[in-house]
C-alpha cells in the first residue's frame, strides 16, 4: 500500500538560494559583479567598490540589494518573492519575524519590523530540523 502525507501545506526542502517558485518571482535587473563573499541565500549589499566591468555586491555594505539566488548554475540577485536560506547558527526564527542584517557585518538575526537592520523581508517558515527557512517579501 502506498504511504500517504501526513503533512499539507509545508513546502519541499530547497537549497539555500532556491525560489520556492521561480516564475513568480522578481529577478533584479541590476547587473552585479559579486566579490567572492556571497554564497546563495545570503543578502548582498551594492560595494562602494568598482569590479572590473560592473558594480560590485558584497556581503557588507551600505545599500541592500536583495538575497543571492542560484537558478540552474545562474546567479543573481532578487529584491522580492519566496526563498530558501540557511538559519544562522544560534538563531531561532518563527513565522512572521522581520528578517535583519546588519550592513557592516552581514550577520543576519530576527526580530521587529521597523529596527534599523530591518530587510524589508519576513519569516514565512522554517524547519529547524533541516536548519532552513523561508524568507518571503511581496
Amino acid at each position: 500500500m502506498a504511504e500517504f502525507q501526513t503533512k499539507v501545506g509545508a513546502p519541499k526542502p530547497g537549497l539555500p538560494g532556491q525560489p520556492l517558485n521561480p516564475y513568480a518571482m522578481a529577478i533584479s535587473a541590476a547587473s552585479y559583479q559579486f566579490d567572492g563573499t556571497l554564497k546563495p541565500g545570503d543578502f548582498a549589499f551594492a560595494s562602494p567598490e568598482k569590479g572590473q566591468v560592473n558594480h560590485l555586491a558584497s556581503k557588507t555594505g551600505s545599500h541592500p540589494l536583495g538575497i543571492v539566488v542560484s537558478i540552474m548554475g545562474e546567479t543573481t540577485i532578487t529584491a522580492q518573492g519566496s526563498i530558501w536560506a540557511s538559519v544562522p547558527d544560534g538563531q531561532t526564527p518563527s513565522f512572521g519575524q522581520a528578517v535583519l542584517c546588519d550592513p557592516a557585518t552581514g550577520e543576519v538575526t530576527y526580530g521587529e519590523a521597523g529596527d534599523p537592520n530591518d530587510t524589508g523581508w519576513k519569516v514565512l517558515s522554517c524547519d529547524p530540523g533541516n536548519g532552513l527557512v523561508v524568507y518571503e517579501k511581496l
